[in-house]
């Protein structure tokens, strides 16, 4: 009994033993190595090294990712952009979406960037004549006693939503090098047939409205590169007109710009330019060559003009209907030369008359009541345009005027008129009786007010405009009167709403009044009701 009893705790203790034994063993093979210091422990020496301690795991190190997610404005917190960078994308997607560019989704890749920005818009329009499609522009509105000025028209359409990528691409201190690419669905494509009488248009060459209106063409608002560096500014590709030093002065307006008599339009453009500020002033210079107005002159636009902001005194601007921004008070003069080259007026011409036109254009905002984003409340703001020169019918939108060239006398008596070749754009020139080339003289003007309602938080906007156009030479054209344009005038009023920060509401009434050559007036009543959807 006593010899079981003993070899009983002997096993265990032996098992005891090992087990302890083992996990020393363990321990000391996951253990890393005692640093090597040259001295040997003699063997049966009752000394082991010691176990070191296993170290704790390092924290882990963030990694930078390959893509992040992120805004304009809190790339500029980060210094990923200056603040001259930002200020100059501002300053690029003002009249898309104004201060909300701050807050555009952008892309980080590496130091490239990628900025993304829009709206949905949607409208609904009604017209008290058939004269336009769906936008109003400087068309004509059709005579009292014909069926189109006697009879109204509604539309509902989203043609002009957009869409539009900002590129900005890795650049030394001190420079910038971006690209744009914006586009919209108010593309060229074959007006709606109407069945007035008369033989029936070429098939292929009208639309219907379902393909009008529900199927638009996407087409290029701006397509341009720019190069910013401490000494000049460089901008090649596709953006606005410089004459109206477009599109710091747009007005607040329901109806789609570009409205009558105002400047509103962009070309394919070389342009150079110059930017000096203080805390008081910026000065601004630049001058382009534009795409011709007829490419057959073989001479370029030549446009160019001077800005002076105050920047102490600033207000509210809602530019159109997207952009709301805050603008310093100032002023620009700008100018456009053009050549023309026309065939003389003859059936087949060989000769050629030539013609320089051209325009100047006073722009400016004054912030009547000053105010910030924060604090539109109670703020009032005026902007204004004067125009005048000669040949300059493409820098309006669907500028139409009546007038075009004499028939010419047929081969042989009771013959018919052979047409006339004139290598030229409508509403740019035409010859009189005489044969004498004249260019198409234009004048307008503008004046717009907008003011921002105290206690709703800057969310209400009442706005109000009256726009004139004129044509100064219709007595040099031979053109019936009863067709050619004398002048016209619009009176436009109106009011949006900021649901969130990303819905606008808003809706206008217009009066058009078009004057014929003649001395009939043509009236059109305009209601139009417009959302958008920022991103």
């Amino acid at each position: 009994m006593g010899v079981t009893v003993a070899l009983s705790v002997f096993s265990r203790i032996s098992i005891v033993g090992l087990l302890v034994t083992l996990s020393g063993n363990l321990a000391f093979a996951q253990a890393p190595a005692a640093p090597d210091t040259g001295q040997r422990v003699p063997e049966g020496s009752p000394q082991r090294p010691e176990a070191m301690p296993v170290p704790a795991p390092a924290p882990d190190v963030a990694r930078p990712r390959a893509v992040e997610f992120s805004t304009l404005r809190l790339m500029r917190d980060k210094h990923l952009i200056s603040e001259d960078e930002y200020q100059s994308t501002l300053r690029e997607l003002g009249e898309p979406i104004g201060a909300r560019a701050g807050d555009a989704s952008t892309f980080i890749f590496g130091k490239w960037s990628t900025t993304l920005y829009g709206f949905v818009q949607t409208d609904a329009m009604y017209n008290s004549t058939q004269s336009f499609n769906d936008f109003a522009g400087n068309q004509q509105v059709l005579r009292p006693g014909t069926y189109g000025g006697d009879n109204g028209r509604t539309v509902f359409t989203a043609r002009d939503s957009r869409f539009g990528v900002r590129l900005r691409a890795p650049a030394p201190a001190g420079y910038g090098f971006t690209a744009n690419l914006e586009g919209d669905f108010i593309g060229s494509e074959p007006g709606i047939y109407q069945n007035t009488g008369g033989t029936a248009p070429t098939p292929g060459t009208t639309n219907t409205e379902p393909g009008y209106f529900t199927n638009p063409t996407f087409r290029i608002r701006h397509a341009f590169l720019k190069a910013e560096t401490p000494f000049l500014d460089f901008t090649l590709g596709q953006t606005w007109n410089l004459l109206g030093w477009q599109a710091g002065y747009l007005p607040t307006i329901i109806q789609w710009p570009g409205i009558l008599g105002e400047l509103f339009g962009r070309s394919p453009q070389w342009r150079v330019s110059k930017t000096i500020k203080t805390d008081t002033v910026t000065f601004e210079a630049a001058a382009a060559a534009m795409r011709p107005a007829q490419r057959d002159s073989t001479i370029p636009n030549g446009e160019g003009g001077v800005r002076l902001a105050f920047n102490q005194w600033a207000g509210v601007h809602t530019s159109y209907m997207p952009s709301t921004s805050v603008q310093a008070l100032s002023i620009a003069v700008t100018g456009d030369v053009r050549s023309f080259k026309v065939p003389s007026f003859v059936a087949d011409p060989h000769a050629t008359n030539k013609a320089v036109g051209g325009a100047f254009a006073v722009d400016a905002f004054i912030p009547i009541i000053p105010g910030t984003l924060t604090k539109k409340d109670n703020s009032l703001s005026v902007t204004g345009e004067f125009v005048q020169g000669s040949g300059i019918a493409d820098q309006y939108t669907a500028f139409s005027t009546g007038i075009s060239n004499p028939a010419l006398l047929p081969a042989m008596m009771g013959g018919a008129s052979p047409a006339f070749p004139s290598h030229l754009d409508s509403g740019l020139a035409d010859y009189d009786a005489a044969g004498a080339l004249h260019l198409v003289k234009i004048q307008s003007w503008f004046v717009n007010g907008e003011y921002y309602l105290p206690a709703v938080g800057g969310r209400v906007a009442l706005f109000g405009g009256y726009y004139n156009v004129k044509i100064r030479n219709t007595a040099d054209f031979a053109s019936a009167p009863a067709a050619m344009r004398s002048h016209a005038s619009m009176i436009d009023a109106g009011f949006f709403v900021d649901a969130t920060t990303a819905i606008r509401l808003g809706a206008d009434y217009a009066l058009i009044r078009d004057v014929y050559a003649d001395g009939v007036t043509a009236k059109n009543h305009g209601i139009q009701g417009s959302a958008f959807f920022f991103f």
